[in-house]
């Protein structure tokens, strides 16, 4: 046996074993005592001849998908060794490996987030291009890009497209994995581990058979995938890898998404999370975040649709005002968002049940789960058809009538509640299989027979408590009691001493046995099939039914916005594309749900060509932060179809959505405090265009005052210079100096601030966005409020005085900025004009433009 497992364990070192003896899985050697560890299991050992004894750990096998998930969670891969053939006196039990459970390949639903896509990527990398695939094996969705890399750099493409999919597994090749900069960034993912695949190669050189064979077709045009050679290798070695690990043919995986980053609104990764939109920054929690403010979703699908939507918010304006007529209709008739609601209640999550299909883990209770599940569907179908926009009239005629079919099949055929272990037998109804209902019967009469023999036995014997009892080991048997004996006919057979009775058996009764035994076990054959067979059929309908999920997890997300709207008063937006933003009383979705929507003090935001930036200033703790985040979230909330928190908004389309905000280093990446947020600028900078949104909170401020003052004032400079994008933007500072630049340009940049009153010496704050420049920062009172010693607070207070008498006015500063500015723009000039055009070489030429570009 020993030397099985080796033979199997060399077959999959870079897994632990689950290797299956009865009903335990065992873990031996090396793999025993990480098991032991890591799930806090008794380490025992078996003996082991002269070499002393060998290290092993086991679990039960119906408790086995709870340690296997820890193990994997962990960051373990799981091999799944099962026995084979059923044990013989001739040799050894035949196994193999049936699965390998990796953190992207779960399918136990205890073990996933219900609501959350459990997606693997796979990366491959060349000098000039990203290859991505990304695949959710517990739902069936697979989708691949490929990004060049132009501006941005590796790391920052890597890092968008980890808070695109939030993996929690990644492969790579080897050559990728050993190159620092790649893993560096990979393993700063939170909740994500990364393996270099050995395979890797094999499927790379071969990748378009590869993807051509599964999918069926003949061109990979359909996919975009004849055009992009490294997403090509991506999707392949993804795909290699699933079925290695899955050992099946994954039935399931049968469309490929090729998706453009550009379709959607692109967030980076700073703005998801600045923005708080699924882990608040400091706790990392779901509650206090976006989406756990909208997730008022009846199902699975539609929870993890709903968080698709929020990380891709849509460009297409169509397909916003399909969304936004959709949930229009849905508020205006609560009557019939209720009914539709009520029949998502009892809506499973079909998209896992037809995984667990695909790979043969599924039992008859996910298929009953199915049926009702399509049922409900059916109504939902109905309802709809008397729907009047257009986008829910065509989610009411997406619906199959195959679907329904599937429905009536398994009602016809599994019995309301079977059991779950598909080996056992007792899942279909009479009527399904001929020789089924025949063994039944028999096995039935066989059964009273039994009870019959019992009553004749007692009063033959005159026993009044002898049994007719069944165990594994000895099979049917009577039953007599110590006091009892005495009466035990000759030709009964001894069979077992217990302390209180005796076993016996008769010819009788072994016959008899060996007759239910056997019906028993053709049962359990029997129903077998019948179960791959039913299982075959559903899968052959495989891509109706995950249309069908798709569907209603589209239903799900509209109803669900309508309920939003209604129970917090949001409004429609009207959408343009113009280049405004016009909000009316406009609030923040997360806070005022927090405080209490009463206490919430709206605002409104006017942007527009002649009011391109805005400086806004004001105290700590005045709501800067919160008003300009509000601003981004109703713009995104306006574009992924749902209705916003406010009297009325305008919104003019964007591409883009940035959120650069607060102090924080990455350790990990080698990166300070001030080099993130400069990091975070160079990207907004390179890459808003004039339909960008920009939030911008306090730059500047990881480095000296007049350091900071600079770079602040030279970035909103950039942000509204002809010649460069000017994106709608606000820009927050405690720098008050800036406020002169409103004066420079004031055909694009506005002061505003929140406004306060003071009540002896106090700020109170009144949370309210007022046009013109503030004049205090109040810090030294924030501090007191806080909690700071008084001691400490009033020796800032005299501090504070004596640099104000020190320190420039605003407009002195902007001056000195400005004549800099100019000093700078005129000696460039005067180089310019010194410079001997006839006589200078290319090369001269070449590093006269990198000196001046260089500020030299």
């Amino acid at each position: 046996m020993m030397q099985q497992y080796v033979r199997i364990k060399e077959a999959h070192h870079d897994c632990l074993l689950f290797y299956r003896l009865g009903d335990f899985y065992e873990l031996f050697l090396d793999d025993a005592e990480v098991g032991a560890q890591v799930l806090n299991i008794t380490l025992t050992a078996r003996p082991r001849g002269k070499d002393g004894k060998i290290p092993m750990a086991g679990v039960p096998f119906h408790a086995a998908d709870a340690y296997i998930a820890k193990l994997v969670r962990a960051g373990y891969k799981v091999a799944i060794c099962e026995q084979v053939s059923e044990p013989d006196n001739k040799g050894i039990v035949e196994r193999e490996v049936v699965r390998v459970v990796t953190p992207g390949t779960l399918l136990d639903e205890d073990n996933l987030v219900r609501k959350e896509h459990n997606y693997l990527l796979s990366l491959a990398v060349s000098d000039t291009h990203v290859g991505v695939a990304a695949a959710d094996v517990s739902t069936g969705l697979f989708q691949v890009t490929e990004i060049p890399l132009k501006e941005d750099s590796l790391v920052q493409v890597l890092r968008n497209e980890l808070v695109r999919f939030t993996p929690s597994e990644c492969i790579v090749s080897k050559k990728v994995y050993d190159t620092p900069e790649v893993l560096k960034t990979l393993v700063a993912q939170d909740g994500m581990v990364v393996f270099a695949y050995p395979d890797w190669e094999q499927f790379a050189d071969r990748a378009e058979r590869v993807i051509k064979q599964h999918f069926k077709v003949k061109s990979l045009r359909a996919f975009n995938l004849d055009t992009q050679p490294m997403a090509l290798q991506a999707a392949a070695a993804l795909l290699g890898y699933l079925k290695e690990t899955q050992k099946e043919q994954l039935l399931h995986v049968n469309q490929l998404q090729s998706y453009e980053p550009d379709e959607w609104v692109v967030l980076d990764h700073a703005t998801v999370m600045n923005l708080e939109l699924f882990a608040t920054i400091r706790e990392r929690e779901q509650r206090g975040t976006l989406i756990h403010l909208l997730d008022e979703t009846c199902t699975a699908a539609g929870g993890r649709m709903l968080r698709e939507w929020v990380r891709r918010p849509l460009r297409s304006q169509a397909k916003i005002e399909a969304r936004l007529e959709s949930v229009a209709e849905l508020v205006e008739q609560p009557q019939f968002t209720t009914a539709l609601r009520e029949q998502l209640n009892p809506v499973y999550d079909i998209e896992r049940i037809l995984s667990k299909l695909s790979v043969g883990t599924a039992n008859a209770g996910d298929l009953v789960n199915l049926k009702i599940s399509l049922q409900s569907a059916q109504k939902i179908a109905t309802q709809l058809k008397n729907a009047k926009c257009e986008l829910l009239i065509e989610l009411s005629e997406s619906f199959s009538n195959q679907a329904w079919q599937v429905a009536s099949l398994i009602e016809r055929q599994l019995l309301e509640e079977p059991r779950l272990d598909i080996k056992a037998g007792g899942m279909f109804n009479l009527g399904v299989h001929p020789e089924l209902d025949e063994l039944r019967q028999d096995l039935t009469g066989n059964k009273t027979w039994l009870k019959e023999f019992r009553e004749q036995e007692r009063k033959q014997t005159g026993i009044s408590n002898l049994k007719v009892q069944f165990n594994k080991v000895f099979g049917y048997y009577i039953e007599v009691s110590k006091g009892q004996l005495s009466s035990v006919p000759e030709h009964y057979e001894r069979k077992q001493t217990l302390v209180n009775a005796e076993r016996f058996v008769t010819p009788e009764l072994k016959e008899k046995e060996q007759r239910i035994l056997s019906a028993e076990d053709r049962i359990k054959d029997v129903e077998l099939q019948l179960f791959e067979e039913l299982s075959a059929q559903i899968l052959e309908q495989v891509v109706v039914l995950q249309a069908a999920a798709h569907t209603l997890a589209q239903v799900d997300c509209l109803s669900t916005f309508a309920q939003l709207a209604v129970a917090y008063d949001y409004t429609k937006p009207t959408l343009t594309q113009d280049g405004g933003l016009e909000i009316t009383g406009g609030r923040h979705p997360v806070v005022e749900r927090l405080l209490d929507e009463k206490a919430f003090v709206p605002n409104d935001t006017s942007m527009h060509s002649e009011r391109q930036l805005i400086v806004i200033t004001g105290p700590n703790m005045a709501g800067k932060s919160v008003y300009m985040r509000q601003v981004a979230l109703i713009v995104l909330l306006a574009h992924i179809g749902c209705f916003v928190p406010a009297e009325a908004a305008r919104i003019s389309l964007v591409d883009r959505i940035f959120v650069r905000s607060g102090a924080a280093d990455v350790i990990t990446a080698g990166l300070s405090t001030f080099m993130v947020e400069m990091v975070e600028t160079a990207y907004i900078l390179r890459h808003a265009t004039n339909n960008s949104l920009v939030v911008m909170d306090e730059i500047g401020r990881g480095t000296s005052t007049y350091d900071g003052i600079s770079i602040a004032w030279a970035v909103a400079e950039e942000l509204v210079q002809a010649s460069g994008a000017k994106p709608k933007t606000l820009f927050a500072t405690h720098y008050h100096e800036l406020q002169a630049l409103a004066e420079e340009y004031p055909q694009q940049i506005h002061n505003a601030h929140m406004a306060i009153e003071e009540h002896k010496a106090e700020p109170i704050f009144l949370y309210q966005f007022m046009p013109g420049p503030a004049s205090h920062s109040y810090g030294v009172a924030v501090a007191q409020l806080a909690g700071v010693p008084d001691g400490v607070t009033k020796r800032a207070r005299l501090l504070l005085k004596q640099l104000e008498q020190q320190k420039p006015t605003p407009e002195e500063t902007g001056a000195v900025l400005l004549q800099e500015v100019q000093e700078s723009a005129m000696s460039l000039w005067q180089q310019f004009q010194q410079a001997n055009l006839d006589e200078l070489s290319p090369k001269e030429a070449l590093e006269l433009l990198y000196k001046w570009k260089q500020g030299q």
